[in-house]
């Protein structure tokens, strides 16, 4: 693997779906010989509708100060490499004014901004594949990404998370989607956001990186910022196929990926 490489997408065991301890994905990356490592553990999602079980989804309000304080705690011990302190967020029609009074009381390096839920339904959770025949494919896609536009224009976030995640389970719509694609990419150069290139894809049954080579062209071609993330929730699931995704982002023309500090954005060469 590339020296120096960050990992800006790693979660912990306090969002009930990971497992490991946070030292132990920290030394991990030291063993990878990455220079950062982002810890983005799923913030409450509280204000999402009562039909939607969060209990293995997402840390609980009270919990959050505890996650920040056991990750200071490793920033003060492993000196050798750079931990930042981040939160993965779940976006939700209408409740970005609930959202921002939720994060503004945390100092966070940089927040992603995800969209799970759907409707009342987690389009990621295995139990509710059915849902996609029942919904249909194209229908799910066009809720979905309906959803990640307004993620993007509510300004809340400083990454969009696994931009493509509707395709996990490999269901693909029958006809060219451009006409959903192209308003996001518009919407995340006019918004100034940045994307990451999440390899956790290439661990589930779509087999694939998110976002598609496609939309990663696209973004390149739109002067769009870009980060990396392995989208961890085992210790040795950190810097996932990083080799493979930086071949992909060269190939695609990008020389760099960017990197925060107290979400101000920094940038640094592949």
């Amino acid at each position: 693997m590339d020296k120096g490489l960050i990992d800006y997408h790693v979660h912990t065991k306090m969002c009930r779906h990971a497992s490991g301890e946070i030292h132990e994905y920290i030394e991990y990356a030291i063993k990878k010989q990455l220079s950062e490592i982002g810890f983005a553990d799923h913030f409450p999602m509280f204000y999402l509708p009562e039909a939607v079980d969060t209990t293995y989804y997402c840390m609980l309000e009270e919990e959050v100060p505890i996650y920040i304080k056991k990750i200071k705690n490793m920033q003060e011990k492993y000196q050798d490499i750079e931990i930042k302190i981040a939160t993965e967020v779940d976006y939700y029609t209408g409740k970005e004014k609930i959202i921002k009074n939720a994060i503004k009381k945390y100092d966070f390096d940089y927040i992603i901004g995800s969209v799970h839920v759907v409707d009342d339904w987690c389009i990621d959770d295995s139990k509710n594949i059915p849902i996609y025949e029942k919904v249909g494919i194209i229908n799910v896609y066009e809720k979905y990404f309906s959803a990640l536009k307004k993620a993007i224009e509510s300004k809340i976030f400083d990454i969009i998370g696994h931009l493509d995640l509707v395709k996990k389970f490999g269901f693909r719509p029958n006809k060219n989607i451009s006409y959903l694609i192209d308003p996001i990419i518009e919407s995340i150069k006019k918004n100034k956001v940045c994307i990451e290139l999440n390899t956790s894809g290439d661990r589930k049954p779509v087999n694939e990186f998110y976002p598609s080579r496609y939309i990663l062209k696209k973004c390149f071609e739109n002067d769009i910022a870009i980060t990396i993330g392995s989208d961890a929730h085992k210790p040795e699931e950190v810097g996932w196929k990083f080799n493979d995704g930086l071949k992909l982002l060269r190939e695609i023309g990008y020389t760099q990926i960017v990197k925060f500090r107290a979400r101000k954005i920094e940038f640094m060469d592949i």
